[in-house]
């Protein structure tokens, strides 16, 4: 069912489809009946000739109805997910460290964090946080180690064992044993 022409009735038939498609999903059976409306009226045997042929040629295909935006929307980013997971999954991400972390990219920047927070969070899953470790990997630090306790100063050593931080650290693993009881680790702090 489509107009002949582009026209005012071009919206009519639109909608109409999209009813047609509506009931069609919830199982109901519809005919259409061709009922000409210029019986007996000179010139019009063609007209009602074309709509036949038309209507007759619908009878054994589908009409495709177009996605609303809302759907092609819903539609796209399920797909741009499968593909990025199928991407993420290839052996070149295997080893990296995000993909570690998070294997099923469900990994989201919590809501009301300032841009800092923002920053550094992103920064430890990375693995690029200014830890001495990294700053010297870099060659933006002299040395390696801890100020603190002389360990390799890395993300891990930080947040799981550096002395400095035994008081917060203490508050942090009790929080996390409310979520799950896991041993504290740099993986499990940092995915949730």
């Amino acid at each position: 069912m489509s107009p002949l022409r582009h026209g005012p009735n071009e919206q009519l038939a639109a909608d109409i489809r999209l009813l047609h498609h509506h009931a069609i999903e919830n199982q109901h059976s519809i005919a259409y009946q061709w009922i000409p409306g210029h019986c007996g009226i000179h010139g019009n045997d063609r007209a009602d000739e074309a709509a036949r042929s038309a209507h007759d040629a619908t009878q054994s295909t589908s009409i495709a109805i177009p996605f609303t935006r809302t759907d092609a929307a819903t539609r796209l980013r399920s797909l741009a997910r499968d593909l990025t997971l199928a991407q993420w999954n290839f052996t070149e991400f295997t080893n990296a460290r995000l993909h570690h972390l998070d294997p099923d990219l469900k990994l989201r920047l919590p809501s009301g964090i300032s841009r800092a927070e923002e920053t550094l969070l992103c920064r430890l899953w990375l693995g690029v946080a200014f830890t001495n470790a990294y700053s010297f990997l870099i060659g933006m630090a002299s040395t390696s180690t801890c100020n603190n306790c002389s360990c390799e100063e890395t993300i891990a050593h930080l947040l799981c064992e550096c002395t400095r931080f035994n008081a917060p650290r203490r508050e942090l693993t009790e929080a996390l044993d409310r979520l799950d009881d896991r041993p504290l680790s740099e993986q499990r702090i940092l995915e949730h």
